[in-house]
């Protein structure tokens, strides 16, 4: 009797905890067979609660086990779980186990030793013994593999790698079918066989990546993980590769970013191919212009006979005959040739090849040539719109004289004032790429006239200006610091005053003298700082500045009037370490500096080996978590993690002014309410050099960059950072 009420309260008890309509469908055979696939999906269909009680699931089990045989409902209610995506109940059920193995059907993982994981043996015996089919279970398996620590089934990590690997091995042909038709779980099924079978990992990855329906954003955050191996494979299977396919690796190659190893494999393709497609492809991505390789007025000529079979007789309803361009050799253009001249601008689309067409003022009368692009710029303003001809636009930011560009940058105003937002950004970019120098002056002016759509699209304008220049960001930045002064700019300023500090910034005295004597919020800025002049990194003297004249505390100026000789100047904000005994009666001269330029050093990278590219100074060093973290937060490290993630191994420093990061290392995983743990190696990168991929940086120890070669300032920076961190 006593068991018949226990098995009466586990009908009732599934019944209302599942809330099922038709509670017929819960009998003896469900407590004493294990139940087909087809009478589960029933008891699904029937189920009216979306979510399930914890303290109801509690009692379930706790009824469950009361049976002297129990393994049928086991299985039937783990199926039914598993059918319904209820995962952490799963995990709850199979730890309720008490027993060797469950059922006839045993199963045993080689590489498990925690009791936790002995129980993920017991999950795969009721699989087997249930006769899940492996549509149902697997997808329990990948969520296992790729979950955070969060979820109490992360402790089947190490098992369920085990077992995905042989059942990949036997079941190679089944999974991979079944992803295809399974996007969701596509790429967490690729990112597992990556993990214990690398090269099928690649290459499934770059067969998918060929596909339409490939998510080329997931796609590519696990190829920037494999990167050495995704090119292995692109190194082997490009050569045989027919064209098509030749496009779609070098698609691949393209989407992992601008690393030089990437870059030189993407040039190399685009010397060797033949294919018209790939090399325009790879021509927009790397600022490779196949259109023009002219030189001489013969060479334009003889590609506007081959080129142009019907010459346009007008453009923009402007007919030819009213223009006057000339070639170099004193002959007016035909309607061929504006035709040709037109079609280039046209082709050449990507403004990083714009100044290729500069070539184009040693084919034709240079002042002709101005005076076409200004008739043409006259013709283009006159528009509502300049976007609809944006070759136009290209052509004349390019060819505009020195003289005309005022007449442009007037029009600039005249659209931004307009709220003609797209068309005035896309004129500043075909300026700056056109190598229009003064842009960067009108820029200035916008800045301190507190124009809106200037300021936020400045990053955008500041990074154009570094490629199409070659210019360091930060000192395009100075260019542009205004001499409108408040409080909110001054301490922007002071802030990016201290990180070129801790750079070790080096300014050129015609520079130096711009930015600190001329600009009012730097010369405030200088005031309450010492400097020195330095040839060839030594410093040689000490020098303040008072009001808007320098005055030397220490020697003299090195300037000998041999410009030659003055070329090796350059001027700094001191750093003790780069003093001798002698200077330091300046490190207390300013009672209230700017910044404690003179905090004592602690750290020298100089002490380091030629080939050391690990500190080893904190490695095993207890650090309170939460303090540790918090203090390096404020100090401007971030976890090295995937977005999505939660936990992770180190922390991450960026300078980009240095084209550098900093990686600070952990021995054990950071997960939520860690308390303590200890810090492990600290590693530097060329910022350039390493991949990305969803906010993680992809780190490897043979990219490091040797401690010596660190810029002394900022080594000493981070470690003081670091070690102060560790003491909280």
């Amino acid at each position: 009797m006593e068991i018949l009420r226990n098995i009466e309260q586990i009908y009732n008890k599934i019944n209302s905890t599942f809330d099922i309509k038709d509670q017929s469908l819960i009998n003896e055979k469900f407590v004493f067979e294990i139940s087909p696939y087809e009478t589960l999906i029933k008891i699904k269909d029937s189920m009216d609660q979306p979510t399930i009680s914890h303290e109801d699931i509690g009692n379930l089990f706790s009824l469950v086990f009361q049976l002297n045989e129990y393994t049928a409902i086991v299985c039937n209610l783990t199926h039914l779980f598993l059918i319904c995506n209820k995962y952490e109940e799963i995990y709850s059920l199979v730890s309720k186990i008490f027993v060797a193995h469950i059922g006839n059907r045993h199963y045993r993982s080689n590489h498990a030793t925690l009791f936790s994981e002995r129980n993920f043996d017991r999950f795969i015996e009721i699989v087997k013994n249930a006769e899940i089919k492996n549509e149902v279970f697997i997808p329990f398996l990948l969520e296992i593999y790729k979950c955070q620590s969060n979820k109490n089934y992360a402790n089947w990590k190490n098992p369920t790698l085990e077992y995905l690997q042989n059942f990949f091995s036997e079941n190679e042909n089944w999974l991979i079918d079944f992803v295809q038709e399974n996007p969701d779980l596509r790429y967490k099924t690729y990112g597992a066989i990556l993990d214990f079978n690398t090269n099928k990992g690649v290459e499934y990855l770059i067969h998918d990546f060929m596909k339409e329906s490939c998510d080329k954003e997931q796609a590519t955050s696990l190829l920037k993980n494999y990167k050495r191996d995704v090119l292995f494979y692109i190194d082997s299977e490009m050569p045989k590769a027919p064209a098509e396919e030749q496009a779609k690796l070098v698609e691949v190659m393209m989407s992992m970013g601008e690393d030089n190893e990437v870059m030189a494999r993407i040039q190399d393709v685009y010397t060797n191919t033949k294919d018209a497609d790939i090399r325009s492809s790879i021509s927009n991505r790397l600022g490779i212009s196949e259109t023009l390789n002219i030189r001489t007025e013969k060479q334009f000529l003889y590609a506007v006979r081959r080129k142009i079979k019907e010459p346009q007789e007008r453009t923009l309803g402007l007919p030819f005959d009213k223009l006057s361009l000339k070639l170099s050799s004193g002959a007016l253009a035909s309607n061929e040739v504006y035709t040709f001249l037109i079609y280039l601008f046209k082709e050449e689309k990507n403004l990083h090849n714009l100044t290729k067409l500069k070539v184009l003022e040693n084919i034709f009368d240079k002042a002709s040539l101005q005076q076409f692009a200004l008739q043409m710029f006259n013709l283009i303003s006159s528009k509502p719109d300049i976007l609809q001809a944006k070759w136009c636009v290209r052509l004349f930011a390019l060819l505009t004289s020195q003289n005309d560009l005022k007449i442009i940058l007037e029009f600039l105003s005249k659209i931004i004032n307009q709220n003609r937002q797209k068309e005035a950004k896309y004129l500043i970019l075909c300026l700056i790429y056109g190598q229009k120098f003064e842009i960067i002056d009108y820029l200035q002016k916008m800045i301190q006239e507190q124009n809106s759509f200037i300021k936020n699209d400045l990053d955008e304008f500041v990074w154009a200006i570094s490629k199409s220049f070659g210019m360091h960001e930060e000192d395009i930045q100075d260019m542009l610091v205004t001499n409108q002064f408040s409080l909110g700019e001054f301490d922007i300023q002071r802030d990016r005053l201290y990180t070129a500090f801790i750079c070790g910034k080096m300014y050129p005295p015609a520079i130096f003298k711009k930015l600190f004597l001329e600009n009012a919020i730097y010369n405030k800025l200088a005031q309450n700082l010492v400097f020195g002049e330095y040839r060839f990194g030594r410093l040689y003297n000490a020098f303040i500045i008072d009001g808007k004249e320098t005055r030397f505390l220490i020697g003299r100026t090195l300037f000998e009037g041999d410009s030659e000789k003055d070329a090796d100047i350059t001027l700094s904000i001191i750093h003790p370490l780069d003093c001798d005994f002698k200077f330091e009666k300046i490190y207390h001269y300013f009672p209230t500096p700017t910044f404690n330029q003179f905090k004592p050093a602690r750290f020298d990278c100089r002490d380091h080996n030629l080939s050391v590219t690990t500190v080893n100074r904190f490695v095993g060093v207890m650090i309170n978590t939460p303090n540790f973290l918090k203090y390096l937060f404020s100090k401007g490290f971030q976890p090295n993690k995937l977005d999505n993630e939660i936990e992770y191994k180190s922390l991450i420093f960026k300078m980009p002014a240095l084209n550098l990061i900093c990686e600070v290392e952990f021995e054990k995983t950071i997960r939520e309410n860690s308390t303590y743990n200890s810090l492990s190696y600290i590693t530097f990168y060329k910022l350039s050099e390493t991949l990305q991929a969803q906010g993680k940086f992809i780190t490897q120890k043979s990219n490091a960059v040797t401690i010596n070669s660190i810029p002394y300032r900022f080594f000493d920076f981070l470690m003081t950072i670091i070690f102060d961190g560790s003491k909280m």
